[in-house]
């Protein structure tokens, strides 16, 4: 890791909320352009119920995050746009605790790096 790596990283902030999420009810997470990630966790309440909580973007995207799986890490990295976007998580049955950590970055450093990209990659829109 070199110390523009630490540099940008001092750049990151992040917000956890805890969730409490009952069948049939669904909590909301707005789209926002400097989200640069999302980590879930889940833990279904009732262990003998074979459950999962269903994680729709607003693109289509759906992801599944079932019991016992490790933390789920959706970045503009591995996933494009993807964290940016608006995102609901939903439970169908029993009942899921569990924390969604949001990360990040100020909109001017983000641009900063598109437009060093495009310029190493001589893009031009």
């Amino acid at each position: 890791m070199c110390i523009g790596d630490w540099r940008l990283g001092r750049l990151i902030t992040t917000q956890a909320t805890p969730f409490d999420v009952a069948a049939g009810t669904g909590l909301s997470y707005g789209a926002n352009s400097n989200r640069i990630g999302y980590m879930i966790s889940v833990r279904v309440a009732t262990p003998s119920v074979n459950t999962s909580v269903l994680g729709t973007f607003s693109d289509g995207t759906i992801m599944t995050l079932g019991q016992g799986e490790p933390n789920q890490l959706v970045t503009l990295e591995k996933h494009g746009r993807l964290p940016t976007y608006a995102l609901v998580l939903s439970l169908h049955t029993a009942l899921a605790v569990g924390t969604v950590t949001e990360f990040f970055m100020p909109a001017e450093y983000l641009a900063a790096a598109l437009e060093s990209f495009r310029s190493q990659y001589s893009i031009v829109v």
